[in-house]
């Protein structure tokens, strides 16, 4: 990176009204020259619309302002023509922030009176030539005095309240985000021969930071645990970026040192909130600096940002990730192994009921993953959703317990883990693009058997039905109980909607709408729409308690009566003959070895991989 760096000034002083200024100075030479907004971001697998949010873009020189015309086939490229004797122009760009698009939570940029998070991508351009890796970029940052911040860039220096970092690649610096607030809590995790993790954490409210000595030993065992999982590290420092905000949408985006974060407030001092997604979502962030970010699909790994990817192997990307993220939140202790099965049963549920999977391979969601994201989730069932995050962790838990099966317990994926994502020492920040090749490769050293085999059945064609071999070689089968899980409970108090898709199936929201209709389901036979108001129930005015009450008592009665409002305000009454009550999916043990508890449990014992 020896050429002149391209010089990003962050102006920070009006994110409390949403707006973020910027000004880039960049070398240039004389003639026609094209400049990128970025457009394919790491992490949302597809483009990410920011540009939307653009409020603003001036280029000026050493000889006055230069117009600028934007590309007509291409609305993230911009022509500009630079007169002689010019070898620099500034481009000033201003932003308007927290209103992200429909696929950019994670890779957008939020702020108000109290707290901000930058995503650089959002306020820069860069040229066309540029190169990503090799394009040295120097960041300076406005950050509010006392406030204290986060991100994986080194600070070099400071001057009032500007920060002035590093310089580092293009690539490294749109992979690393900052936040800065007011209130800001700090925690860091130094083991031996591991690299160190810091916890950045800031919030409007002061008091959500006073989370107890129980959750700071959650997280420290975290970073415990996957030190024992992983081995090495290709980061050699990690930033954990989370802001406990209601203000802020609930996000979380990876990056090779670092993650972006968004929680709601109480998450980290109301032990009930921080359930579910908010459990596993720093251990799943974590998994990706070494799956997604060190080893990429060779597909995905692009030298700017703008040429399109091949993502049809996010199964393993997003997939392994969502695994070894669930079994890092119960080897912490951040979620027990006893709720993570109770989990595990809700997530095999609903992917069961994916009718759309007879026309969709697995693989197909992850080649099409950005036109499932963020779009309408009506009839989701037969369109299929991003299913390769869900459905790709059944896979790999099929393979973590075909391994233990087949070498007698001696082996698992975690001895894969360790074999695929090592890094070698004193290698930093490095990438290290796979094949699908490389992936069985790895696993027939581990345990031989047919992989390619089993990946063709499971990811590569349609199937008629959701296979739960990956259960069975865990040692336990699905089945259904008339009592809610606490899981569940806790997923519907969060999410403000009812349950009722495993036996009329349904589920209605917070207004008592149908939100979903299970094809081929009770209440799909009945012709009942998504989006259609339950108004009444058994002849009474509809309530959450009438209508639990009602499936309770269908084992006696056979039917219910639901009396329903459409969109078009006309009323319909619908009999629905059905006698099986409520019913919800649970796990229940084989007789055969229990590797899934064996998967889920801490493997480094009280006192070890202490800090030093």
């Amino acid at each position: 990176m020896a050429a002149d760096p391209l010089i990003l000034e962050v102006d920070t002083s009006k994110l409390n009204r949403h707006l973020m200024t910027s000004k880039i100075t960049i070398p240039v030479e004389p003639g026609e020259q094209a400049f990128w907004y970025p457009k394919w971001i790491p992490g949302i697998h597809g483009p990410g619309e920011q540009i939307r949010n653009m409020g603003g873009l001036k280029i000026t020189s050493s000889v006055g302002r230069l117009d600028w015309m934007r590309d007509p086939n291409e609305l993230y490229r911009f022509l500009v023509q630079v007169p002689e004797g010019v070898d620099s122009i500034v481009a000033e760009l201003t932003y308007i922030a927290s209103q992200p698009t429909r696929v950019s939570r994670g890779v957008d940029s939020y702020g108000n009176n109290s707290l901000f998070g930058i995503n650089f991508n959002t306020c820069l351009i860069y040229p066309e030539a540029a190169k990503a890796r090799s394009t040295p970029v120097k960041v300076s940052v406005q950050i509010p005095e006392g406030w204290g911040y986060g991100s994986s860039l080194r600070e070099e220096s400071t001057s009032g309240d500007w920060k002035h970092f590093e310089v580092e690649s293009l690539e490294r610096v749109v992979d690393s985000p900052l936040i800065a607030g007011k209130h800001y809590r700090r925690l860091e995790v130094d083991l031996e021969d591991f690299p160190p993790v810091i916890y950045h954490i800031v919030s409007e409210n002061p008091d959500a930071l006073l989370f107890d000595d129980e959750q700071v030993e959650r997280y420290r065992r975290l970073v415990v645990e996957s030190a024992h999982l992983f081995g090495g590290a290709p980061f050699d420092r990690y930033d954990f970026l989370v802001i406990c905000s209601d203000d802020v949408p609930r996000l979380g985006l990876e990056h090779l040192s670092s993650s972006f974060n968004s929680i709601d407030e109480q998450s980290l001092v109301n032990e009930a909130e921080l359930t579910g997604w908010a459990a596993g979502l720093l251990p799943h962030e974590l998994v990706h600096s070494w799956c997604g970010k060190y080893r990429r699909p060779a597909g995905m790994y692009r030298n700017n940002f703008h040429d399109g990817k091949q993502t049809n192997l996010l199964w393993i990307y997003e997939g392994l990730t969502q695994y070894l993220g669930q079994v890092l939140t119960a080897r912490s202790g951040l979620l027990s192994p006893e709720t993570e099965k109770e989990q595990l049963a809700a997530r095999v549920g609903y992917l069961n009921n994916r009718a759309g999977r007879d026309w969709r391979s697995l693989q197909d969601t992850a080649v099409a993953a950005h036109t499932l994201r963020g779009g309408s989730r009506r009839w989701s069932d037969l369109r299929r959703n991003q299913d390769y995050y869900d459905e790709g962790a059944l896979f790999w838990l099929e393979v973590d317990a075909k391994i233990r099966r087949l070498t007698d317990g001696q082996k698992s994926l975690d001895d894969f883990s360790r074999r695929f994502f090592a890094v070698p020492e004193n290698q930093r920040q490095p990438i290290k693009p796979f094949t699908i090749d490389e992936v069985v490769e790895e696993l027939n050293q581990v345990a031989p058997y047919d992989w390619k085999g089993l990946i063709t059945r499971r990811i590569l064609v349609p199937q008629e039905n959701l296979s739960l071999e990956c259960l069975r070689e865990a040692g336990y089968q699905l089945t259904f109980v008339t009592e809610r899980p606490e899981a569940l409970k806790t997923r519907e108090r969060q999410r403000k909607y009812v349950s009722a898709e495993y036996s009329l199936g349904l589920t209605l929201n917070k207004d008592h709408q149908v939100s979903t209709v299970v094809p081929g389901g009770v209440a799909d036979q009945a012709g009942i729409t998504e989006e259609m108001e339950i108004v009444g129930i058994n002849g009474k005015k509809f309530s959450e308690e009438r209508f639990r009450d009602a499936l309770e008592e269908s084992t006696t009665e056979g039917e219910l009566e639901l009396l329903l409002l459409d969109d078009n305000e006309t009323f319909h009454t619908v009999q629905l003959a059905y006698e099986g009550g409520p019913r919800y999916p649970s796990l229940s043990r084989l007789e055969s070895p229990d590797w899934l508890s064996e998967i889920l449990e801490p493997k480094v014992t009280a006192g070890e991989g202490e800090s030093n």
